[in-house]
């Protein structure tokens, strides 16, 4: 069997995304993810929340540290709690494609295998990240880089998709959107983004036999989140679920949590878990259900979350979300936010960046119809409250 996880970080849900997934029978869900990467994988793989497996010295928000000699992740107790280490120990092979930010940033284990199409192959992905003009220009350039970059990306492509006799699991990174956010979306640069990674989605073979692939976002535009983590940008997230094992029991929910992967996985390995704030992506609707997100911005504290929000769907329409209301608290100025996210109604005071729909509606402190989000979110997280 194989496992495939495809993020296309930082990228919105483009129309030419629920096409595609439409296209290959595969299962479009709304998701709920964190407001950065390293948390919302770390939720993920773990089904947890990364408060509750933070302490005073491990800290997912202090995690960027660009020593090339220094993985940082080796350090995090969390490790031995994530999907990845659990298929290690079950006898996996697992693969980080384009992913030292996920193994410098959130788990590290001496079995995982890392491939990079980036030019200068691991030694220049550690050393120049992807945010260095060298990667960027092979991703969203027009040069001999740019072609030899992307016939890398192919091949990788070709190879982890040969026929094995072993189980494997692969996590695939594309940061052509991020690096578009980064550059303010110049020359067109998010359209741009958005074209070349549908166009990678396209050289992937879906109906692979025995396989699951989960392709997803992982937070939204960074540069409009702001302390409160507001919506859309923040969590409003996708992911297409396709299964070619009949493993996966029942039909995937219309609206997800980005945690709900890792009991997924844990199902299909018939492993037994139990999580507060996570369940199979197959379980039984349940529009009442309310999903926590929570994040730290390094200019605030490095060590510990310090905004946390509530959030659950308002209005339904064919089983799919229609609005959200959220409730956030952010702990340093000990202020709570309330917004009404409509993906419907627009507003032309309050424009959304293309494509997200709708617009939001935003007020200082908890509205009344709303405050058991309140009462949720301090039982939540009490720690937060103190």
């Amino acid at each position: 069997m194989k496992i495939y996880c495809i993020l296309l970080d930082t990228c919105p849900l483009y129309p030419e995304i629920s096409t595609f997934a439409e296209k290959i029978n595969a299962q479009l869900s709304y998701q709920v993810s964190n407001s950065h990467t390293a948390s919302s994988i770390l939720g993920m793989f773990t089904g947890q929340r990364p408060s509750v497996l933070m302490d005073e010295n491990n800290s997912i928000h202090k995690s960027w540290q660009r020593n090339p000699d220094d993985v940082y992740s080796t350090k995090f107790p969390w490790n031995e709690e994530t999907i990845t280490q659990k298929l290690v120990e079950k006898g996996w092979k697992t693969t980080f494609h384009n992913s030292h930010t996920i193994i410098k940033d959130v788990c590290s284990h001496k079995e995982y295998k890392r491939t990079t199409a980036y030019p200068g192959g691991l030694k220049a992905e550690g050393e120049k990240w992807w945010d260095h003009r060298d990667i960027i220009e092979a991703s969203l350039g027009d040069s001999n880089i740019t072609n030899q970059y992307y016939a890398d990306e192919v091949a990788h492509i070709q190879k982890f998709q040969q026929p094995s006799e072993n189980n494997e699991f692969y996590f695939v990174l594309y940061h052509q959107y991020h690096m578009a956010e980064q550059m303010g979306g110049a020359n067109n640069l998010h359209n741009v983004a958005a074209s070349r990674m549908m166009g990678l989605l396209d050289q992937w073979d879906f109906d692979e036999p025995d396989s699951i692939f989960y392709v997803f976002a992982d937070h939204g535009m960074y540069s409009r989140i702001n302390k409160f983590q507001n919506p859309p940008y923040s969590w409003y997230t996708w992911s297409f679920t396709k299964d070619n094992t009949g493993l996966l029991k029942g039909k995937v929910s219309s609206v997800i949590s980005l945690m709900d992967f890792c009991p997924t996985i844990l199902d299909v390995l018939q492993l037994e878990h139990s999580f507060e704030d996570s369940r199979s992506l197959c379980s039984p609707m349940d529009k009442d259900r309310v999903y926590f997100i929570e994040d730290s911005r390094f200019s605030v504290d490095d060590m510990k979350t310090t905004t946390a929000a509530a959030i659950q769907v308002l209005e339904w329409e064919d089983n799919k979300p229609i609005s959200f209301v959220q409730v956030s608290y952010h702990a340093p100025m000990q202020a709570y936010k309330t917004y009404v996210y409509d993906t419907k109604k627009n507003n032309k005071d309050n424009n959304l960046c293309y494509p997200y729909p709708g617009s939001v509606v935003e007020f200082d402190g908890v509205a009344e119809p709303y405050l058991h989000l309140k009462g949720e979110l301090n039982n939540k997280y009490k720690e937060l409250f103190k």
